[in-house]
């Protein structure tokens, strides 16, 4: 697990700053078509509601016109995959702890068939991608005519099996802001495969705390089961 070093005193950034992160990842989430009504329930049941972490913790609608297309080709074509297009793609909520450090996010998105969504997966599973993805970092400025990310770190963290396959990433960066501080983002990446669909949790902390592994891997062992449960 990779573990921060350092606190931020500009909360209020966290959301800007987890966008960022999430542009890492955005490869199971490019060109996502509108779901139709018929089967989105069940694939929310893989999603994270704010009744699956402890009182206290908020939800809000995702802005799910963040996703970057143009950087999840880079990262894709540096890792050497295609970007496949989706049939449904469903987003949970920006879920939130008390103090603003933490936020956990959820979505899933449906290709095809499995022998698409495995070929798309790949993508994760490849040796190559926690150094394209930091590449793209430290030459992406952070929003528009903002300052590079520093000290910009992305590594495989080692995780349980979820679905058929599962993998996972930590991007920890430093984001210099203008009146001289620095706000330091730490986020886990899980993607979980299951048959045609790739499921991907994000767990995004702000400061010197990272979230708990063993907390986190509760939560994606409880959702595995409600998925099993749905045939997903």
């Amino acid at each position: 697990m990779l573990r921060s070093s350092g606190k931020s005193a500009v909360i209020r950034d966290m959301r800007r700053a987890t966008v960022l992160i999430t542009l890492l990842f955005t490869v199971a989430l490019v060109l996502p078509a509108a779901a139709g009504a018929a089967g989105v329930n069940v694939y929310k049941k893989g999603l994270v509601t704010v009744g699956d972490l402890p009182d206290g913790w908020t939800a809000e609608p995702a802005d799910t016109t963040t996703a970057d297309n143009d950087a999840a080709k880079e990262i894709a074509a540096c890792v050497g995959k295609p970007v496949v297009a989706k049939k449904k793609v469903v987003t949970g909520d920006d879920i939130s702890d008390p103090t603003g450090t933490f936020t956990v996010t959820s979505s899933i998105a449906v290709y095809p068939s499995a022998a698409v969504a495995k070929q798309q997966f790949k993508v994760y599973q490849s040796s190559k991608y926690a150094g394209c993805a930091k590449k793209y970092f430290e030459t992406t400025p952070f929003g528009e005519d903002g300052p590079l990310p520093t000290a910009v770190i992305t590594d495989e963290v080692e995780l349980d099996t979820y679905g058929d396959r599962s993998a996972a990433y930590a991007a920890q960066a430093v984001i210099p802001n203008p009146d001289g501080t620095e706000l330091q983002v730490t986020s886990i990446q899980a993607a979980v495969l299951r048959g045609k669909a790739v499921a991907r949790y994000q767990f995004t902390s702000v400061g010197d705390e990272v979230f708990d592994q063993e907390t986190g891997e509760k939560l994606l062992a409880q959702l595995d089961k409600r998925l099993d449960k749905a045939k997903l």
